[in-house]
């Protein structure tokens, strides 16, 4: 496998009224990476847009369901059950699979690990965005917890 190959994918989740840029067919991985790291225009700060809310962001952090589908792997959630477990699973699947380069796939890990240990739940995000383009000091007030959800999320993938 090379990262121009294609393979299918299926990334969704609900947020909102179901405005989430869904990725449904064919993608490479350069696709598939400039998809996650793609803002995703829905954090806003009163009547501006704060860049930087991340398509990756909303996958593991949405309050709704969503699904996300890698050949023929499936991972899928309900109601306050999004996990950044999941968007782990899916970029160590890709990367592993060749279609990540490497300096893709520690960049999406660390933004994996930037929402875990930051914010971690999609209504903590434009405060965190605003903090971090004011230069701002932001204190996540659910940290320790958060930290030890991503150890074990680390942890975890080690053993498989």
């Amino acid at each position: 496998m090379t990262v121009t190959d294609k393979f299918e994918v299926l990334l969704y989740c609900k947020i909102y009224t179901d405005t989430y840029p869904t990725l449904r067919g064919e993608a490479t991985g350069e696709e598939l990476y400039n998809f996650l790291i793609a803002s995703c225009g829905h954090a806003f700060d009163g009547d501006t847009m704060l860049e930087g809310d991340l398509n990756i962001w909303y996958l593991g952090c949405n309050e709704k369901f969503g699904e996300i589908h890698y050949k023929d792997k499936v991972w899928k959630w309900g109601h306050y059950e999004s996990s950044f477990a999941n968007v782990f699973a899916l970029v160590n699947a890709v990367y592993k699979d060749g279609h990540f380069t490497d300096t893709q796939y520690v960049m999406l890990l660390s933004k994996i690990m930037e929402a875990v240990l930051e914010f971690n739940d999609m209504y903590h995000m434009v405060d965190y965005l605003r903090h971090k383009r004011d230069n701002i000091p932001w204190v996540n007030t659910e940290g320790v917890a958060r930290q030890e959800e991503f150890k074990k999320l680390v942890s975890d993938s080690k053993e498989n």
